[in-house]
């Protein structure tokens, strides 16, 4: 395994664990799963925004680089998009 690699998996790993800190206990939002539920949603988020960022890297400028290889900013985008998704189809009622 490339060390390249296991710090795009690491980073991913870390924004996700945040999230699901963030959302179970700070926020204290009911979710399927509780806080590894809003970790998991929140991994696949962070995988889903960097692969946008990897697709679409040519078309804008790095807002900063993490370890020179990462641009943080899509995959915590793409967290918390997926996070409030998610949110909202669980806490949505039924009519």
């Amino acid at each position: 395994m490339s060390i390249p690699f296991l710090i795009v998996l690491l980073t991913y790993l870390s924004i996700g664990f945040g999230f699901g800190i963030l959302f179970h206990v700070f926020l204290r939002r009911p979710f399927i799963g509780g806080f590894w539920g809003y970790t998991i949603v929140g991994v696949i988020g962070a995988a889903l925004g960097g692969l946008f960022d990897l697709f679409l890297k040519d078309y804008w400028k790095y807002l900063t680089n993490l370890f020179g290889l990462i641009n943080i900013f899509p995959p915590l985008i793409g967290a918390l998009i997926l996070i409030g998704l998610a949110q909202g189809f669980y806490n949505a009622k039924d009519d």
